[in-house]
């Protein structure tokens, strides 16, 4: 499979006016951001659909970027920018359908902004009886830094369950961070952004 886009940006109010009172410059010269995308892949089942693999290239080239790169105004680059990476992809369905694990993987070769490198994702579903589900989730994260400091590396994991009481009515509960993981999302310009710590979370669906 393949597909090409093209695409544009024009720039945002905030892009455009600044912020003085943080001491961001306006730029009403800005110009629109273009893009040209494209992806080639292949995908492949095994044993009548039990395996699935996948693997992707893709790549973006970029004209006239916006980036605030010391903090005190947006201004467009020059010329254009490219991003390319792989994406991966395995899926396996287990005891009759009952559990599925899945796994995906990202690679950036080039990116606009010091985002990860490397991106991993892990998903666990059981189907425990006809009416109780439950399954655990994983992501780790390589080291990054969003355009501010650096960041240092993490994998978080979440747990989620769901019961089925009657047709009509489904019991949720979810724990997010699961062991409590001390990371951060932005780390720049004076300010620090902690990620949340765990939490756990229930409700109730009811449908007619």
């Amino acid at each position: 499979r393949g597909s090409i886009g093209h695409g544009f940006r024009v720039p945002s109010y905030s892009e455009l006016n600044g912020n003085l009172a943080f001491g961001v410059a306006p730029n009403p010269n800005l110009d629109p951001v273009e893009s040209l995308g494209w992806d080639f892949g292949i995908e492949q089942s095994f044993h009548d659909g039990q395996f699935k693999l996948g693997v992707t290239y893709f790549g973006n080239r970029v004209e006239n970027a916006i980036i605030n790169p010391t903090g005190a105004g947006f201004v467009n680059t020059s010329g254009a920018s490219e991003t390319s990476g792989i994406e991966a992809s395995a899926k396996a369905n287990l005891l009759d359908d009952r559990l599925s694990i899945a796994v995906n993987y990202t690679w950036l070769d080039r990116a606009l902004v010091d985002i990860p490198d490397n991106t991993i994702g892990l998903r666990i579903h059981g189907k425990i009886t006809d009416r109780i589900q439950t399954g655990i989730t994983a992501t780790y994260l390589d080291t990054r830094s969003y355009g501010g400091n650096n960041l240092d590396s993490y994998c978080l994991a979440n747990l989620y369950a769901n019961y089925e009481i009657t047709e009509n009515i489904d019991l949720h509960f979810r724990v997010e961070n699961l062991f409590d993981k001390n990371y951060q999302y932005f780390n720049g310009f004076g300010s620090i952004y902690p990620g949340r710590g765990r939490g756990v979370f229930g409700g109730v669906t009811i449908s007619w």
